[in-house]
């Protein structure tokens, strides 16, 4: 089945990535994070980019929903892919 962990956290993002974290054993600093509508309207799209840095690496993720919770997750898992790339490179 699924992976799936319970977590609190300061809000709801807080506690997805700290799950996320326990899940990947990847414990990133987050540097910059930010959301904006990118559509309009009550259905609007939240889109949201993410900058961690892990042991002197600097990645960017980046993702969009309609809940904005949910757009700051995708950004997480993105920027969480490029950085197991970019460990796995070097």
């Amino acid at each position: 089945g699924p992976a799936m962990r319970r977590e609190q956290g300061d809000g709801p993002l807080d506690a997805a990535i700290k799950a996320i974290e326990k899940l990947t054993g990847l414990t990133p600093s987050v540097e910059n994070f930010s959301v904006v509508a990118a559509t309009r309207g009550h259905d609007a799209i939240a889109s949201a980019v993410i900058e961690l840095l892990h042991e002197g690496a600097v990645v960017v993720g980046a993702g969009a929903s309609t809940n904005s919770i949910e757009a700051g997750v995708h950004a997480y898992v993105n920027a969480l892919n490029f950085l197991v790339e970019a460990r796995s490179a070097s």
